[in-house]
């Protein structure tokens, strides 16, 4: 079940995994407050990009994103 509220973030590439059938984008977040918060994102297979002319430009460690997402919530 998702949430129906969406969260942006905006924070450091930590690592991008291309696991079978998706991909897990790790994104360190630092808070106003200085704390960082880690964020574990299900995103779009690393070939997908290539069909949407990205090239293999995927995410890189160190790379800034800016992305919403939509959470799992229990049900």
């Amino acid at each position: 079940m998702y949430v129906t509220t969406a969260t942006w973030m905006k924070g450091t590439v930590i690592a991008f995994d291309d696991v079978n059938p998706h991909s897990i984008i790790t994104l360190e977040e630092r808070g106003a407050d200085g704390e960082a918060h880690r964020w574990a994102i299900k995103g779009p297979r690393a070939s997908a990009p290539e069909r949407a002319s990205f090239g293999a430009d995927v995410p890189q460690p160190g790379d800034t994103l800016e992305l919403c997402a939509f959470g799992y919530k229990s049900p």
